[in-house]
């Protein structure tokens, strides 16, 4: 159970981070 929760987490970062890369590719 607790791998799960780390691979949601890992998974939750990743999408951010390629939210925040779409939007700084946006602006540019």
């Amino acid at each position: 159970m607790h791998e799960e929760i780390e691979k949601l987490l890992v998974l939750q970062d990743r999408d951010r981070a390629i939210i925040d890369g779409r939007e700084e590719f946006v602006r540019l």
